[in-house]
C-alpha cells in the first residue's frame, strides 16, 4: 500500500518537460513528452484501477453543471492542458511572461457567463492549476474575474509579494487595486521540472511522512501569517487562499492554522490530499466552511489521507486515467457533474498513513 501511495510522486516526470515556446503546432519534443506520459499513465492506471480511485457519495445521482458556455476555458485546455503537445501550462512551470497573459485571456468567457456560481469555481480552478505555475513577479498586474451573487466584475490585481516557502518554492500574494474584491494567496502545486531547488523542495514536500506539505507549511507559517495580516491592513479584507494538489494541501493548512486571517468564504483547493494522522487528531474530524474542496473522480492524490468535510467530486462521463484525473481542467469539460463526498464512509476506504 505504501509503495502505491508514493510511487506516483517518485516517477521522474521532469526529464520529459520542456520550456521551449511553441505556439501553433506540436513540436517533436512536446509530442515525445506527451506520448511518454501517456504510456506511463496507461501502465500506472492499469496497476490502480478506476474503482480503487473512486469516491463514496451521499447520493447516487450527480448534479449536472453547465459548462458549455465556458468557451475560452475549453480552448485554453485544448492548447495548453497538461498533456498538450503545443505548450503545456496546466500544472507545468514555465518562465515566459507571455504565459501569464495566456492564462488571463482564458477567463474571457467567464465574464459573459450567466452561471455565476460555477463561474466562480471555474475561475478558482484556472487560478490554482494554471496561474500559480507562472513566473509571477512583484509589481505584475493582471485582470481577474470577481463574482458576486448577481454579477461578475473585472478587477486588476497586483502581485504584491512572492513568498519563499522553502528553497524558492513560491506562493503568490495578490492585492486588488480597486473594487470590493478580496486579496488572494495562491499556492503553487507540485513542480515536477527537477531543474531547480524549488522543484526539489516541491517534490520533497510531497514525500513528507507527517502530511503532504506539512513541514513546508510549518517552516513558512510565519511568512504566511505576516502576508495575510499585511493584506488585511492594506485592504481591510481577509484574503482567500487557493491551490491545486500540493498547493491545495498548503491552502488547507492555512485555513486550519491561520483561519482568523482567511476570508469567511471563497477559498478553494483542487485535487488536494487529505489530512494525515497528526493534523486530523488535532482538529478532530474538521468541518470547514471557509474553504471548498474539489476532487476529480479517479484522482489518486485526492484519495490520500483523511478527507475534510464537506468535500465535492467533479466527474464526467469518462473513466479518467490517473494523470488525466489529477491534471485535467474540469470546467473545460462537457458534460460535468458534481457530487458531495460521504466523508465518514469515504474515510474507511482511503490510502491513509
Amino acid at each position: 500500500m505504501n509503495l502505491i501511495r508514493w510511487w506516483f510522486f517518485l516517477v521522474p516526470w521532469g526529464f520529459l518537460f520542456s520550456e521551449e515556446p511553441c505556439l501553433d503546432a506540436c513540436l517533436w519534443s512536446k509530442e515525445v513528452r506527451r506520448n511518454a506520459l501517456k504510456q506511463i499513465d496507461l501502465v500506472i492506471s492499469g496497476w490502480i484501477p478506476f474503482s480503487a480511485r473512486s469516491f463514496s457519495f451521499f447520493t447516487e445521482a450527480p448534479v449536472p453543471l453547465e459548462t458549455k458556455n465556458f468557451v475560452s476555458l475549453q480552448q485554453f485546455s485544448e492548447q495548453y492542458g497538461f498533456l498538450s503537445c503545443v505548450h503545456p501550462l496546466v500544472g507545468v512551470v514555465t518562465s515566459e511572461s507571455i504565459d501569464s497573459r495566456r492564462v488571463e485571456e482564458a477567463f474571457a468567457s467567464l465574464y459573459a457567463s450567466s452561471y455565476k456560481t460555477w463561474g466562480h469555481v471555474a475561475c478558482g480552478e484556472l487560478l490554482a492549476k494554471a496561474l500559480a505555475y507562472r513566473a509571477l513577479s512583484p509589481g505584475f498586474v493582471l485582470s481577474l474575474p470577481v463574482f458576486s451573487l448577481k454579477s461578475v466584475e473585472k478587477v486588476d490585481y497586483i502581485v504584491d509579494e512572492v513568498l519563499d516557502l522553502w528553497m524558492g518554492m513560491p506562493a503568490f500574494g495578490l492585492i486588488p487595486l480597486h473594487g470590493k474584491a478580496e486579496p488572494l494567496l495562491l499556492f503553487r502545486g507540485t513542480d515536477c521540472s527537477f531543474f531547480s531547488s524549488k522543484a526539489a523542495a516541491s517534490i520533497l514536500s510531497d514525500l513528507d511522512v507527517t502530511g503532504i506539505g506539512l513541514s513546508t507549511f510549518r517552516l513558512a507559517q510565519p511568512l504566511i501569517h505576516a502576508w495575510l495580516d499585511k493584506a488585511l491592513q492594506l485592504t481591510g479584507k481577509k484574503a482567500q487562499v487557493q491551490g491545486f494538489s500540493l498547493g491545495g494541501a498548503l491552502a488547507l493548512y492555512t485555513v486550519l492554522f491561520e483561519g482568523d486571517l482567511v476570508a469567511d468564504k471563497g477559498s478553494m483547493a483542487f485535487n488536494a490530499p487529505g489530512l494525515f494522522q497528526e493534523v486530523w487528531e488535532k482538529f478532530d474530524k474538521p468541518f470547514l466552511t471557509q474553504i471548498s474542496l474539489y476532487a476529480t473522480q479517479g484522482d489518486l492524490v485526492s484519495k490520500m489521507g483523511r478527507i475534510v468535510f464537506p468535500s465535492f467530486v467533479l466527474s464526467t462521463d469518462e473513466h479518467l486515467s490517473l494523470l488525466e484525473a489529477h491534471t485535467r481542467l474540469m470546467f473545460a469539460t462537457e458534460p460535468l457533474y458534481l457530487q458531495e463526498i460521504a466523508g465518514e464512509e469515504e474515510n474507511k476506504h482511503r490510502f491513509i498513513d
